[in-house]
């Protein structure tokens, strides 16, 4: 019998005590005498930033918000040069296309689609004024190499993490997100923690950027003497956040033990694709499980296995990501033509299955078997289970 999976489910649950959260907050807001003498906005963000190991935390409305303030407060000029991976999702990159500078576009590593430090360094110039590394879909970048050249060419490139989709990865054992000069995370409601659907958080450890986040966050600050606007999240919704932020760890560690379950049903076909990495220095959190298909593939075939799957099978993939310049045109009109072909034949090769903490391990073999098929119904030939 066809099945159904969503491509992209939560990676989080709501319980029983995060109602419980969200009641107390409202009952308490509503009492006038109380309101301003509660701010779980202020507990969220130093439960936050001592889960990271960062000193100072921000929390705002969404990632890209998170990151308009951080790529914003550089004071970046139409000179100045801002480098981050080709493969990426687009609202990164429109953070900074928001702003005079340039959008120098870099190559990845071709097993985690992380920016590559060896990439970056080809790329850096006097012009060049900000890193963006984006963790790429649970897994940490290289973060000492790329660190390592950054600053060694320039120790005041400022280094900015994109860790969305990857909360609570480690890196050589540290959070991912802890080694940057600014870090932004994303709460938004395909994400392994979220606060009623949308929020982020910034975090830094240098305390004159925290200010200057600050105001922007909030109508130019207290002393009104910046721009600035209303990012803020709620109250309630940081109320969420910290009875989520308990219980994210446990469900990393239920999604890690579905991907190495899977990667054990695949790995006899791995002369077809590449399976996720899987280590101790790279401690994933599979918020994506991303499998790289093989050169014997076109991106044609890839989005072949894809149909099959979908209308087959009843299994939703995505592709996470395409180059961004290929999947948003104002994106590709406001790029240089010379970063028009980077990771453009990897992209094609990228596929997505659905993974979930609470998967079942039928569920999991029956995604895999369906994809083997799948594959095999491409290449035109027989399956073998």
């Amino acid at each position: 019998m066809k099945r159904y999976y969503q491509s992209q489910p939560p990676n989080f649950k709501y319980t029983l005590i995060d109602y419980i959260y969200v009641i107390k907050a409202m009952h308490n807001l509503c009492n006038w005498k109380k309101t301003y003498d509660i701010d779980y906005r202020v507990e969220f963000e130093k439960k936050f930033s001592d889960y990271i190991g960062k000193e100072y935390a921000l929390s705002v409305n969404g990632c890209n918000s998170g990151m308009d303030i951080a790529i914003q407060i550089l004071n970046l000029q139409p000179s100045d040069e801002v480098i981050s991976s080709a493969i990426n999702f687009y609202g990164t990159h429109l953070s900074i296309l928001s702003t005079p500078a340039k959008l120098v576009l870099c190559d990845v590593d071709d097993k985690t689609l992380n920016i590559s430090a060896n990439s970056i360094k080809k790329n850096l110039t006097k012009n060049t004024k900000a890193v963006v590394v984006t963790h790429m879909n649970g897994v940490s970048a290289d973060m000492n190499n790329i660190i390592n050249v950054v600053k060694k060419y320039d120790p005041n490139i400022v280094i900015i993490e994109d860790v969305a989709r990857s909360c609570g990865a480690l890196y050589n054992n540290k959070k991912v997100g802890y080694l940057g000069d600014i870090s932004v995370f994303s709460f938004q409601g395909k994400k392994n923690m979220s606060t009623l659907g949308e929020g982020g958080m910034i975090l830094t450890n240098n305390q004159a950027y925290y200010e200057k986040m600050k105001k922007r966050r909030e109508f130019g600050g207290r002393g009104m003497d910046a721009w600035g606007s209303n990012y803020k999240l709620s109250k309630v919704q940081s109320s969420v956040g910290i009875s989520q932020l308990k219980k994210i760890d446990k469900y990393n560690k239920k999604r890690r033990r579905v991907a190495y379950q899977r990667n054990n049903m695949l790995e006899k076909y791995n002369k077809y694709f590449s399976l996720p990495v899987f280590d101790k220095i790279y401690y994933s959190i599979y918020s994506y499980y991303t499998i790289i298909l093989n050169d014997m593939f076109t991106r044609n075939d890839r989005d072949k296995i894809r149909k099959i799957l979908d209308e087959k099978y009843g299994i939703k993939t995505t592709i996470a990501n395409e180059p961004t310049f290929i999947v948003h045109k104002y994106i590709n009109e406001h790029v240089d033509s010379k970063y028009k072909n980077v990771s453009c034949k990897l992209g094609g090769e990228i596929i997505n299955l659905p993974i979930h903490f609470n998967m079942s391990k039928k569920d999991n073999q029956y995604i895999c078997n369906s994809f083997i098929k799948a594959l095999y119904e491409v290449l035109g030939e027989s399956y073998e289970k």
